[in-house]
């Protein structure tokens, strides 16, 4: 049986590991909710006339020291996602404007567009 992020967490709370958050726990769950929205499967007569919200993405913000590296971490190796990228924001930006030039160079209308299509042909979860 595979263990689901929230057991993972809590596993650590039991061997103390890390401290109890409020605000880490709703993470966690935020990010439970993400992954299995990423692994369900769109098919079938229900699933094209269930009316669902579900959450596409999760932006969390906050000082230094709150644990938002430790739980994208722990959400991001303990994902089943294999099309995935682990980057640091400005990492990414940096790679997405090189990109973005090239692609001005080569005289597109929008240089945006084949950029996004790249990345979104590469990646299905990219964690910043």
């Amino acid at each position: 049986m595979n263990k689901t992020l929230v057991d993972i967490y809590n596993n650590k709370l039991s061997k103390q590991l890390i401290t109890y958050d409020r605000n880490q726990s709703k993470a966690i769950a935020l990010l439970e909710k993400l992954n299995n929205n990423f692994l369900k499967k769109k098919s079938g007569f229900l699933s094209r006339i269930k009316k669902e919200n579900p959450i596409k993405g999760v932006y969390f913000w906050g000082g230094v020291g709150l644990g938002k590296s430790m739980i994208m971490d722990l959400f991001y190796e303990n994902s089943a996602i294999k099309k995935k990228k682990r980057v640091h924001f400005h990492a990414f930006m940096q790679e997405i404007h090189a990109e973005w030039h090239i692609a001005r160079k080569s005289g597109v209308e929008d240089p945006l567009a084949p950029v996004a299509d790249a990345v979104a042909a590469d990646i299905r979860l990219l964690a910043f």
